[in-house]
């Protein structure tokens, strides 16, 4: 298993436009429609409200190249550039980190 991290740097005042955004083109529930997406979350940095971090657990890590690809989600890379402090490249990619360890929640 697999998990990515995205980190978004967000124009000042910017951050809760994205995560409207967000909600409206649907992004996280998109991606949980895809095989080997396990579940997606979004999160604001207290300290930092110009910062935002998306995260997605992946059953592997073609499940997630998978989606990196995927012609739906690149095509919103421009409406994502919108709110970023950078362009948002069609096949960016987040940070990957493959889980060795865990400990069981039942």
């Amino acid at each position: 298993m697999i998990r990515s991290f995205l980190y978004l740097n967000v124009q000042p005042g910017k951050r809760n436009d994205l995560l409207e955004w967000y909600r409206e083109v649907g992004s996280l529930e998109k991606a949980v429609e895809l095989a080997g997406c396990r579940g997606t979350e979004m999160y604001f940095v207290p300290e930092d409200e110009n910062l935002v971090l998306v995260t997605a657990l992946w059953a592997d890590s073609d499940g997630y190249q998978g989606w990196v690809e995927n012609p739906w989600r690149q095509s919103l890379s421009a409406g994502l550039s919108e709110f970023l402090d950078a362009e948002f490249a069609p096949d960016a990619r987040g940070y990957v980190y493959e889980s060795v360890l865990s400990a069981p929640t039942d």
